[in-house]
């Protein structure tokens, strides 16, 4: 009947043509990628923001809440990297703010060039973009040359693997949460966690969590859209319907015939005491 909650971002966008040709619904995937609904895709919905959209969201707090305006981005010379900066730019253009970009290649194992590109364009605050084991090693750049800016980053800043590979070296850096972190005291999250301990020991780590947690809630999101359409409609058309849904884990989830990225908001977390968020 339908695709629900795949998992990756790159492995997701190439399910696209399947998708449209086979005219099965690619339901709240695990993703951040712009293409899934940029065009939209009359098959394809998203509930967690888009990088894109994170940036904004990061961008916008940077220069309202912190009124930081030398900003450098550190990011992956990729689709995934170069759609980040796209939001953060169209922001930060908009308070007239000029942005360094400073682009790696996937695979980077060092980091001085970049950092050290950074500090010498005097910024005050560093956006980087890209996976937790990259975000930990700028990080430990950084605290390696006594260099102490603003950190930030899109929702991978905030994972526990970057806690784990970066050790001190996060301390005060900034995400933008997607949806309930795994400490949160939220009910919800407390249950998932509780049910997640009677899983076996190997889809317990941390770096799955996230991903099994956003599964939850889609599914969850997918049964109340069902229930909200005549159960002979298909899921696409279910989905279209929704006028709004209101979960538990992260913010608002609303789509239409012109808009199938569901969740437009966000929130700030930080790091505090060096493991915690």
């Amino acid at each position: 009947m339908a695709l629900v909650a795949p998992t990756g971002t790159a492995n997701t966008a190439a399910l696209l043509p399947l998708v449209q040709e086979s005219k099965l619904p690619l339901l709240f995937p695990y993703a951040f990628s712009h293409a899934l609904t940029d065009p939209v895709k009359p098959y394809a919905f998203t509930t967690l923001p888009e990088v894109r959209v994170q940036a904004r969201i990061l961008a916008g707090y940077i220069v309202t809440a912190l009124k930081q305006t030398k900003v450098a981005a550190i990011y992956q010379n990729d689709d995934f990297g170069q759609d980040a900066v796209i939001g953060l730019d169209e922001r930060l253009a908009k308070e007239k703010v000029q942005l360094t970009k400073l682009p790696f290649d996937r695979g980077t194992t060092n980091f001085s060039g970049v950092v050290a590109q950074a500090k010498d364009a005097g910024v005050e605050h560093v956006v980087f973009l890209g996976i937790p084991r990259d975000a930990a090693l700028v990080l430990k750049e950084t605290a390696k040359i006594g260099w102490k800016p603003q950190f930030s980053g899109h929702s991978a800043l905030g994972d526990p693997q970057t806690f784990q590979l970066a050790g001190a070296a996060v301390e005060g850096a900034l995400a933008v949460a997607v949806m309930e972190p795994l400490d949160s005291d939220k009910p919800a999250v407390k249950a998932f966690i509780e049910a997640q301990k009677k899983q076996p020991a190997e889809g317990a780590a941390d770096e799955l969590l996230d991903a099994r947690l956003q599964c939850r809630h889609a599914v969850r999101r997918d049964g109340e859209a069902r229930r909200r359409q005549d159960r002979r409609g298909r899921a696409r058309r279910r989905a279209r319907g929704d006028a709004g849904l209101r979960g538990r884990l992260m913010g608002p989830i609303s789509f239409s015939a012109q808009q199938h990225a569901g969740s437009l908001s966000g929130a700030m977390m930080k790091a505090e005491n060096a493991s915690g968020r």
